[in-house]
C-alpha cells in the first residue's frame, strides 16, 4: 500500500492485523506505529502528511520528503504502474466517505458547485436531478463536497458512472484515487463515457478494462470489469442515450 486515507481505511487496517496474527512476527511495531502517526494527524493542518518508510530504503524516503505525493497513484492497477516498487507509505489524516442512496441527504448546491468546478461548465440543474431522482444507484461524496463519484441504474439493468469529480482547489491530494478505489470496491462492473477531447481521458485508459469509440459520436465509451465485453452493443445503446447534464457552451467570436 503507498497512500493511506485514514479516516477510510484505519478500522479495516486495525482489523487486518486480527486476522493476520502472523504480521506481529514480520512487522512487530507496524500497527504501534501507525497509532502513533494516527494521533498525530489528528492535532495537525489537514494538509499534514506523514511517511513511513524502511531504513534499508533511502531513496524512497528523501523522495517523499521533497514531495508528499505517493510515487504513483494508488488507484492505478498493477501492470499501469510504471514506477519502480517501493515499500515507502505516505499517510494522511484524510477525508470520511458517505454514501448516499437517494437525494434525501444531498446538498444540493455544493454537489452542483463541485460539479461545475470540476468540469468548468454550467449544469443544467432542474433536468439533471430529476434524472438523479429516476435514476441514481449511489452518490459518494468525499469530505464536505471536496469529490464526488455518481452511479446511476441505466436501461438492462448497467451500472453507469454519471459523473466523477473533484474540487479543483483539491486535486492533488488523493480525492480521486479514494473515490475510485470506492467505485471498484463497490461496483465491480461499471460504464462511462468521456468526451473524446476530455484531458482526463489519460487517467480513464489507465484504469479502465477496456475502451470503445461510440459510432458517429465524439464519445469515447469506458469500462470497467468483465460484464461490458460480452454486452457491447447494449452499452453502447446506454451511452448515446444518456442526455447531456451541462448548459451549451457559449461561442466565442
Amino acid at each position: 500500500m503507498f497512500f493511506i486515507n485514514i479516516q477510510q481505511e484505519y478500522d479495516d487496517i486495525k482489523e487486518s492485523y486480527k486476522v493476520n496474527p502472523q504480521w506481529k512476527l514480520t512487522h512487530p511495531t507496524g500497527l504501534e506505529n501507525f497509532e502513533m502517526i494516527k494521533s498525530c494527524l489528528e492535532i495537525c493542518p489537514s494538509t499534514t502528511s506523514a511517511i513511513m518508510a524502511p531504513s534499508f530504503s533511502p531513496t524512497g524516503l528523501i523522495s517523499n520528503l521533497i514531495t508528499d505525493k505517493p510515487l504513483f497513484s494508488s488507484s492505478l492497477p498493477l501492470n499501469a504502474r510504471t514506477t519502480p516498487s517501493t515499500s515507502t507509505t505516505v499517510i494522511r489524516y484524510g477525508l470520511q466517505v458517505y454514501y448516499h442512496h437517494s437525494l434525501s441527504n444531498i446538498n444540493i448546491p455544493s454537489l452542483r458547485s463541485l460539479i461545475e468546478g470540476s468540469f468548468d461548465r454550467k449544469l443544467e440543474v432542474d433536468e439533471y436531478v430529476k434524472r438523479l431522482k429516476e435514476r441514481s444507484r449511489e452518490i459518494i461524496v468525499v469530505g464536505d463536497y471536496q469529490g464526488a463519484a455518481i452511479v446511476t441504474i441505466e436501461d438492462y439493468g448497467i451500472a453507469y458512472l454519471d459523473k466523477f469529480a473533484v474540487a479543483p482547489n483539491t486535486r492533488g491530494i488523493g480525492v480521486a484515487d479514494i473515490l475510485w478505489k470506492q467505485l471498484q470496491l463497490r461496483f465491480p462492473n461499471l460504464l462511462w463515457r468521456s468526451r473524446d477531447d476530455n484531458v482526463i481521458n489519460k487517467w480513464y485508459f489507465e484504469r479502465s478494462h477496456g475502451n470503445l469509440k461510440v459510432p458517429n459520436t465524439n464519445w469515447i465509451m469506458f469500462w470497467h470489469g468483465d460484464e461490458a465485453i460480452n454486452d457491447l452493443d447494449k452499452c453502447i445503446k446506454v451511452c448515446e442515450k444518456i442526455p447531456a447534464s451541462f448548459l451549451p457552451t457559449k461561442a466565442v467570436n
